[in-house]
């Protein structure tokens, strides 16, 4: 069955659609055929027993009674008493099996059948025999053939029948029920199978699928969508973009595979990328686990007398065990990991760009930079206000009415509705710990690019597909100069600070008054200063937060209600995370004790809740309706010089993530054999002509570009795929 399905099924499915149906139509079989079995069996049976065998039988047994008694009597009958006796027989038994059933045969035969066959055979031979004989004398061979036969049948009959019998029943129903019982199955697999088989990959396919579906939000064309232009058409691109080693190398997703990919392919290099992976996952180990990987790595990478010794090891191996000695917790490979990207970015960087390695990167680039439209996207109306910082903006295009963004979608919900809609109000601990980090960590980004938030509230903390946070709505944040201060009374109130309020200068210490909100509201299940349904003045809702206390239920542990006095402290001076060590002092709060921030900013601890994809985290349905337009607005020559900038297509770290998350990136980036370019990335061979679909060929008249006289024909251009999770915003 699964080699079956395997290749019934179009080869362009999911992998994991053949394999689901390959467990479940055999599963849905076995339990029709079990059911229809079972219900039909008896039935067919008794169908072949009632209304068949009546039929059928008397006529397979007068046959063989036919033949067989004239040898037990030991009487040679003319050719037309055979006829007779078969006829009779066949009409007898009829009557016999018509008030009688088959399990009473053995009984009723040999006493009804011997007077039937005397009579009959009186009747016979009284026209066979002169027709003068007396009357006595045919009285007493009617008497003497009764005896006769009454005696021959006694004795031969029930053997005859013991033989007869289940031949011809065997035989019957060898024949009848097969026939039988394929048209009830038939029948019924026709009948139950397909709904078996829908309850039974419902249950399944949601199993089997990854999150997001198992084709990734891919249509069935994707592949053309994002088909390599030749290399021969990027050669503009070569020639303007910027060799930076940084930049192509390392900030970039796809230039970093590929240079790692052109890296491993040079036996001189291998080392190289082996020691980076190895940094890589230092920086992932918990803090008890980095002394001993750290003494690892120096070992295998530093140490002069190991194979895996890189050029540039032996020079930090004393400095780098003194500082895994001294603060394991520490950036203890910096120098070293420094000095092996600057050998990098010199010779091996200029290999690199003459490679078919920097060749895909190219075309990688071609397609990232293809034009972004409205008709390229698929509509979805779905939750997501948002996303975090600099990687929230995936898409920017423009239409005939409006500029587009198109941002990452958040389809796990906000905070807010997960703390009032779900449950009792309020979030578990674990839950509330995870959420309250994560912000942290984003602010922590925010304030070293010198970005104040001002605007943290449950409403703007959004839930990706799998249960991490983003902070959304940057309306109100402000970039702050070295050193300097803002004043302006912005924000949500209730979550403002006491110096917001107030109209006071203030720096970063807004933002952490908003967490020690955050924190206190994810745990009481309500703001700090506002009651759960109460809905004060604006006027009580300042005095309340510039004078007065808040207070702690039991739902708090004594490291939360610390953590939350200690962010909620009027003076902004004495605040957590405005003192001494800033931030610092934030993350080593004990109510953080179980988490490791440095895992938790990679991505490697899983969060304690992941949104179910089946439902929608909105309590209204004007939470997932579209924008509506806004009218009467005049655009000034500001407004003009902005449009003409904002049409930018694709943001290039947000598309290679998309691409390599998504798979494109596994499944496109395939050379030759044996590491050798692949036709599209081949100098020596022109570029092939693209297909264009029917409905193209009818409609869309083809032109011939200038460019393209010499031979060298353009592709058509590619569609850039979205991945399904995107949210478009109309402004």
């Amino acid at each position: 069955m699964p080699v079956c399905v395997s290749d019934c099924l179009p080869a362009r499915l999911p992998a994991c659609l053949p394999a689901c149906l390959s467990v479940c139509l055999p599963a849905c079989l076995s339990i029709c055929l079990c059911d229809c079995l079972s219900a039909c069996l008896p039935a067919c049976l008794s169908i072949c027993v009632t209304a068949c065998l009546p039929a059928c039988l008397p006529v397979c047994l007068s046959v063989y009674l036919s033949v067989c008694l004239p040898a037990c009597l030991s009487i040679c009958l003319p050719a037309g008493l055979s006829v007779c006796l078969f006829v009779c027989l066949s009409l007898f038994l009829s009557a016999c099996l018509s008030v009688c059933p088959c399990a009473c045969l053995s009984a009723c035969l040999p006493a009804c059948l011997p007077v039937c066959l005397s009579v009959y055979l009186s009747v016979c031979l009284s026209i066979c025999l002169p027709a003068g004989l007396p009357v006595c004398l045919s009285v007493c061979l009617f008497v003497c053939l009764s005896l006769f036969l009454s005696a021959c049948l006694s004795v031969c009959l029930c053997a005859c029948l013991s033989v007869c019998l289940p031949v011809c029943l065997s035989a019957f129903l060898s024949f009848c029920l097969p026939v039988c019982l394929s048209a009830c199955l038939f029948v019924c697999l026709s009948v139950f199978l397909p709904a078996c088989l829908f309850v039974c990959l419902s249950v399944f396919l949601p199993v089997c699928l990854p999150a997001g579906g198992g084709s990734k939000g891919r249509s069935w064309k994707w592949k053309e969508m994002l088909r390599f232009p030749h290399i021969s058409q990027c050669t503009d691109l070569a020639m303007n973009i910027e060799r930076d080693y940084y930049s192509l190398c390392m900030k970039q997703p796809i230039g970093k595979k590929l240079f790692q990919l052109f890296c491993r392919s040079r036996p001189d290099l291998q080392n190289y990328m082996s020691f980076l992976d190895a940094l890589d996952t230092f920086e992932e180990k918990s803090d008890i686990e980095r002394r001993e990987f750290g003494i690892s790595i120096i070992q295998r990478f530093l140490m002069s007398q190991s194979g895996q010794c890189v050029p540039t090891g032996p020079r930090h191996e004393q400095s780098c065990s003194q500082s895994l000695e001294l603060d394991p917790c520490g950036d203890v490979f910096r120098d070293c990991r420094e000095e092996l990207h600057q050998h990098l970015s010199g010779e091996p960087f200029v290999q690199y760009q003459e490679s078919m390695f920097f060749d895909r990167f190219l075309q990688w680039k071609t397609l990232e930079r293809k034009p972004i439209s409205k008709q390229r996207f698929r509509q979805y109306r779905l939750l997501g206000k948002g996303g975090f910082g600099e990687v929230s903006l995936a898409y920017a295009y423009e239409t005939k009415h409006a500029l587009c963004m198109v941002l990452t979608m958040m389809s796990g919900g906000d905070l807010r509705f997960h703390i009032s809609n779900i449950g009792a109000p309020g979030l578990e601990r674990d839950r509330v710990c995870f959420y309250a980090a994560e912000v942290c960590c984003g602010l922590i980004h925010l304030h070293q690019t010198s970005i104040l938030y001002r605007d943290l509230k449950p409403e703007n903390i959004l839930l990706d597909d799998n249960g991490h946070i983003r902070i959304s709505d940057l309306g109100l944040a402000v970039r702050l100069s070295e050193g300097s201060l803002v004043r302006g009374r912005v924000g949500t109130l209730g979550y403002m600070a006491p110096e917001v309020i107030g109209h006071e200068h203030y720096g970063m210490s807004a933002d952490w008054w908003g967490l020690g909100c955050l924190i206190y509201e994810m745990t009481a299940g309500q703001p700090p200063f506002r009651a759960r349904g109460d809905h004060p003045s604006a006027s009580e809702m300042e005095r309340k937060i510039q004078t007065q206390r808040e207070e702690y239920s039991d739902k708090f542990s004594k490291e939360a209600k610390d953590l939350c006095t200690s962010l909620l402290t009027k003076d902004p001076k004495q605040r957590l995370g405005c003192r001494g060590s800033q931030w610092g002092e934030v993350q080593s709060h004990p109510f953080f004790q179980k988490i490791n921030f440095r895992m938790l900013e990679a991505g490697l601890v899983n969060p304690p809740f992941k949104p179910d994809p089946r439902h929608v985290y909105c309590s209204d349905v004007q939470d997932i309706e579209e924008f509506s337009s806004v009218k009467g607005v005049t655009l000034n020559q500001t407004d003009n010089s902005f449009y003409s900038k904002f049409n930018t297509g694709s943001v290039p770290i947000t598309w290679q993530n998309e691409m390599i998350e998504t798979g494109c990136f596994r499944e496109l980036n395939i050379f030759g054999p044996a590491g050798t370019r692949s036709p599209d990335l081949d100098w020596s061979q022109n570029p092939g002509s693209p297909k264009r679909s029917l409905m193209d060929r009818i409609f869309h008249r083809h032109t011939s570009d200038p460019a393209t006289e010499d031979g060298k024909q353009k592709l058509l251009p590619s569609e850039t795929y979205m991945k399904s999770g995107l949210l478009r915003t109309t402004l």
